[in-house]
């Protein structure tokens, strides 16, 4: 994923290119054992967490610090929270349109 990132400077912002490597810490369902991986790969990603970088970017840019990340992280739970609710209240949809918008008509 590629993100901008504006850089104030001394008499503009600067929009810099970020980009954010991933990788899947949960297996592919809910009881995976995820055997075709060692714990040893799993700490090397987690060690190069984007997120954790990008904070750290964050803090020593002076752009953020931890008390506006920690309103960050609690806005954005807060907003899941939000939309898991309304999934969960929502109706589930009609089977007639089960393929709707599933592909580009061109």
């Amino acid at each position: 994923m590629m993100t901008l990132l504006p850089v104030p400077t001394a008499d503009m912002v600067t929009v810099l290119p970020v980009e954010a490597k991933t990788y899947r810490y949960y297996g592919h369902f809910q009881g995976d054992a995820k055997t075709y991986r060692t714990k040893e790969e799993e700490e090397y990603y987690r060690s190069k967490d984007c997120l954790k970088q990008f904070e750290e970017k964050l803090t020593n840019q002076g752009l953020a610090n931890a008390d506006e990340l920690a309103g960050i992280r609690a806005a954005v739970q807060r907003e899941i929270l939000e939309a898991v609710e309304y999934a969960a209240n929502s109706p589930w949809p009609k089977p007639e349109d089960t393929y709707t918008n599933v592909y580009v008509r061109f």
